[in-house]
């Protein structure tokens, strides 16, 4: 089961070209009250969820797959943590582009069996994160 964000904060339920609209499937999530609990709810209650999409996929509504527009997956994350250079392809990867590479990466990871270990891990702020249709802006003065 392929589940997506997309339009207006709705779940959708991918299907080959199409995408049904299966928002009526968060139904099954508790009422949050304060204190409100850490992440995305639909992540915690995904099994249920799951549950749900099946029982109602069938009579949801279908919209040609390009014709939404594809969020974040996760609407409300707790952190992102990334890594510079999580394995060794990557970095492969990225000294085939100049605009990305300096050398510095791959001089690091001569050696090196587990990058992770030595280069650490970053946070990004959760605001941060985009859907495929999203995209990034990047200010013009950047």
């Amino acid at each position: 089961m392929r589940l997506c964000r997309f339009n207006n904060d709705r779940l959708g339920l991918v299907e080959g070209d199409f995408v049904r609209d299966v928002t009526a499937a968060v139904d099954v999530l508790p009422q949050l009250r304060w204190p409100l609990p850490g992440g995305d709810p639909v992540v915690t209650h995904l099994d249920q969820i799951q549950e749900r999409v099946k029982r109602i996929a069938a009579e949801a509504p279908k919209h040609r797959f390009a014709d939404v527009r594809l969020l974040s997956p996760v609407a409300n994350p707790g952190k992102i943590m990334a890594a510079p250079a999580n394995y060794r392809l990557h970095v492969e990867m990225d000294t085939k582009d100049p605009a990305i590479d300096a050398g510095v990466h791959r001089a690091q990871l001569i050696d090196m069996e587990a990058p992770t270990e030595k280069l650490g891990l970053f946070l990004k702020a959760n605001s941060s994160l985009v859907g495929p249709s999203q995209g990034i802006v990047i200010p013009p003065q950047a």
